[in-house]
């Protein structure tokens, strides 16, 4: 009767020991999951900043040329200088925006590319634990005495606290990731706090 009660408490401990770890995995995973939507708003701030800051060299360009425009009038009106000043602030008008088009392609594909590496991620983990679960629920199947089945929950209690905590810091190093690639899109080195 002890030794069933001693069973039992054992049992209780190792399902609340468990329950704890998986609590703490899944937020370290939500943490991650913050993460990655606080990188994805900044990387939009900053697309807005870009976008911004062209809009403001496009209208400074606009403004550049009209006041060229009205020096060749107050100088006399000369035909090909008004076009030639013309097609020049055209241009810088032109690369600017193009400038500004392809900055924003370039934080927009990394988010998607980064999304899309995130749910790749998270469906090769769930798959991966839910083959695990079976596995192990075969196991438990399996057992001939409570010390083999002691034995087969206590290692699918660690290698699933090992597996949800390894998963937390691949999140979070993509996370890292997409807010580097993001941010820096050009792909010069970001230094981090280990680095």
């Amino acid at each position: 009767m002890t030794t069933t009660k001693t069973l039992e408490q054992e049992a209780r401990d190792q399902g609340q020991t468990a329950r704890k770890s998986a609590e703490a995995a899944g937020n370290a995973i939500r943490e991650a999951a913050d993460h990655t939507v606080q990188a994805t708003v900044h990387s939009v701030e900053r697309l807005t900043r870009t976008a911004s800051d062209a809009a403001e060299r496009i209208s400074k360009a606009a403004t550049d040329a009209a006041g060229r425009l009205a020096e060749t009038a107050a100088e006399g009106f000369d035909a090909e200088t008004v076009v030639s000043t013309t097609r020049e602030s055209i241009a810088a008008a032109t690369k600017t925006q193009q400038q500004a088009v392809e900055s924003m392609e370039r934080v927009g594909a990394t988010l998607f590319t980064s999304v899309v590496e995130m749910q790749k991620e998270v469906a090769g983990f769930v798959s991966g634990r839910i083959r695990q679960d079976l596995e192990t629920q075969q196991e438990l199947l399996r057992c001939r005495t409570l010390d083999e089945l002691r034995a087969v929950q206590g290692r699918f209690f660690r290698s699933t606290l090992d597996q949800y905590s390894a998963e937390a810091t691949r999140l979070m190093q993509l996370s890292t990731e997409v807010f580097t690639r993001a941010i820096d899109p050009t792909g010069a080195e970001v230094r981090t706090a280990r680095g």
